[in-house]
């Protein structure tokens, strides 16, 4: 998101208009997307952590510097993940910590549905994280299906 913002400011155009390489009429299956997969309570313990790591290091002084600058988000950033639930926080629907468990709870929902999406993308590879492999292994695995 920081990338695209970054590119619009530089250019004036969107960063879709430079990514063109998905447009050049390569079949899916020439394509090389991996998907590293986690067991579902891993996943759901390795989100709870990460998102507690957003709150604990300034995701509410983000949001409120924002706020500051810019006045208002836009709808998208409105309904970002974690956004979302801190405007709620300001807004005063929600304390603090429930704005950190919607975050958990919305943050799960999300990795669901791009498990789906996933999924039905033929071109993806699943690599399945079972904690068998170091992160050095499994760039070693990408590599040798990748080519």
């Amino acid at each position: 998101m920081i990338r695209a913002l970054e590119v619009y400011r530089a250019t004036g155009q969107p960063i879709s208009h430079y990514q063109m390489q998905f447009d050049q009429g390569h079949p899916a299956e020439e394509c090389r997307v991996f998907v590293l997969s986690w067991p579902r309570e891993v996943l759901h313990r390795r989100i709870n952590d990460r998102v507690d790591t957003m709150f604990r290091e300034g995701i509410m002084n983000e949001v409120r510097r924002l706020l500051e600058v810019y006045q208002t988000l836009s709808e998208t950033a409105m309904h970002a993940v974690g956004y979302r639930e801190v405007l709620a926080h300001f807004a005063q629907r929600c304390d603090r910590e429930a704005a950190i468990e919607q975050t958990k709870a919305r943050t799960r929902r999300f990795a669901r549905r791009q498990e789906t999406w996933f999924r039905g993308l033929s071109e993806c590879r699943w690599i399945w994280r079972d904690g068998s492999r170091d992160p050095r292994q499994l760039a070693g695995l990408i590599a040798t299906q990748a080519s």
